[in-house]
């Protein structure tokens, strides 16, 4: 399933999500402002629900009263977002400000994220209290977790199968045929999140190109010509994607 920005996963509203992010990671305090995820260990607690053993918590800064421990949280993000296939550049200094933009920007991308992995990782037993308290141990994917057995003898003890004659006992499988599925998966996942950051440029490269004509109008205090105006504004927001096209959002 690919999922495209018009389809308005980068049009969640602040509100939207700081109820998700309140709701999934149970904060005793709840976020008022999108400014406030500039801390950066909500979004380390995010990658350690979809990616298990994958974020160094202990690294993380839970109480983040200055600004370098903004700076080593999101360091610490951008890490793991690397480190799990995801290209997204993560601007440490200019989330670390507090600019509502660039949190809100930022807090969408995690959100298509969360979407996206949600499809086929169970995220809903994560203890995100307990992780931050270090008392809970990082539970492994639900992708990746083997399929309940219907057998009866699943239900029995160590001992009684331990017990059971060894013409009984199931074949054991193959360790490295159960780990495809899932991992072709994951690589989906991955392809699709990489598909959404790209399409996320496109369409804020546009926003910015059509601020910087109004901005050079207001620069030079010069009337705008309606006509031309509306011509070169249209002709931005009608481009098409390209996808082999390289686009920078400073």
């Amino acid at each position: 399933m690919k999922s495209g920005l018009m389809s308005g996963t980068y049009f969640v509203s602040k509100g939207e999500i700081l109820a998700w992010v309140n709701s999934f990671l149970e904060l005793e305090t709840p976020l008022t402002k999108v400014e406030q995820l500039a801390d950066g260990w909500h979004y380390c607690q995010i990658l350690d629900a979809i990616f298990p053993g994958k974020v160094p918590l202990g690294r993380v800064e839970f109480n983040v009263t200055q600004e370098y421990q903004r700076i080593q949280n999101l360091k610490v993000v951008q890490a793991c977002l690397l480190r799990c296939g995801i290209e997204q550049n993560v601007d440490v200094e200019k989330v670390a400000k507090a600019r509502p933009l660039d949190n809100l920007e930022l807090a969408q991308f995690f959100k298509a994220v969360y979407d996206t992995y949600s499809t086929s990782v169970d995220l809903s037993a994560y203890d995100a209290v307990g992780r931050r308290a270090g008392k809970a141990q990082a539970a492994p994917s639900a992708a990746l977790l083997p399929a309940k057995s219907a057998n009866p003898t699943s239900r029995r003890s160590k001992t009684d199968l331990s017990s059971a004659p060894a013409s009984r006992q199931p074949a054991r499988a193959n360790p490295a045929a159960a780990r495809v599925g899932p991992t072709t998966r994951e690589r989906e996942l991955t392809s699709e999140v990489q598909t959404l950051s790209v399409e996320r440029r496109f369409y804020l490269d546009k926003l910015r190109r059509i601020e910087m004509i109004i901005q050079g109008l207001e620069d030079v205090g010069a009337v705008p010509d309606g006509p031309q105006l509306m011509g070169d504004i249209k002709t931005i927001l009608y481009e098409e994607f390209d996808p082999q096209q390289q686009y920078v959002v400073d």
